[in-house]
C-alpha cells in the first residue's frame, strides 16, 4: 500500500470581486488548479482565480497521485454606479486595495481639515473620522470580506474609492 501526502493548504484571498483577479497558491509544487463551478470564477494554471458571477465556488489544487486540497471563493459584486475619482488622480490612494481591512488612506490634499468616511454596500457607516489633511490615515477595520466606499472630503471637494476586503 502506497499512502502520498496530501498538497500544502492552499492560501490566497478568500473572496474576489466579479471583473477582479487574486492569486491562489500552495507551497506543493507541480499541482493543478480547478473551480468546481467556472461560471462562478476561473482559474488558471498559475493560480490566478477571476471572479465571473456572484456566488461560491470550491478552488481544488490536484496532485498527479491524486491527492488534493481545496478552499472557498466567494465571488461579490462590487459597485459599479458610484462616481468614483479617475485611477490618475492621485489625490486620494487606498493601500493596500484590496486589502485584509489594514490600509491606509493616503491623501495629497492640501485642503483642510479632511473628512474620511467609510461605508458599507448598504450605505451603513463603518467609520468616520476628521483628520488635519495632507496625511497617511491608517485603519484596521473588523469587518467582513466585500466591498466598501470610502469617501474622502477635502475642502469643496468629494472623492470616492471602493476598498476590497477579502482574505481575513
Amino acid at each position: 500500500m502506497t499512502v502520498n501526502a496530501l498538497p500544502a493548504a492552499i492560501t490566497g484571498g478568500t473572496s474576489v470581486c466579479i471583473g477582479n483577479t487574486i492569486t491562489m497558491n500552495s507551497t506543493t509544487a507541480g499541482g493543478t488548479w480547478g473551480s468546481s463551478s467556472t461560471g462562478t470564477a476561473s482559474i488558471d494554471a498559475a493560480g490566478l482565480v477571476t471572479g465571473v458571477t456572484a456566488g461560491t465556488t470550491t478552488i481544488t489544487y490536484t496532485l498527479s497521485t491524486g491527492c488534493y486540497t481545496t478552499a472557498n471563493i466567494s465571488v461579490i459584486s462590487c459597485p459599479t454606479n458610484i462616481e468614483m475619482i479617475a485611477d490618475d488622480d492621485k489625490t486620494v490612494n487606498i493601500f493596500p486595495n484590496p486589502s485584509n481591512g489594514v490600509f491606509q488612506v493616503i491623501t495629497q490634499t492640501t485642503a483642510a481639515p479632511v473628512e474620511v468616511t467609510i461605508t458599507d454596500m448598504a450605505g451603513k457607516i463603518i467609520e468616520s473620522n476628521i483628520y488635519e489633511g495632507n496625511e497617511n490615515i491608517s485603519y484596521s477595520l473588523k469587518v467582513n470580506d466585500g466591498c466598501y466606499v470610502i469617501k474622502i472630503t477635502a475642502g469643496n471637494k468629494v472623492y470616492r474609492k471602493v476598498l476590497i476586503v477579502t482574505g481575513k
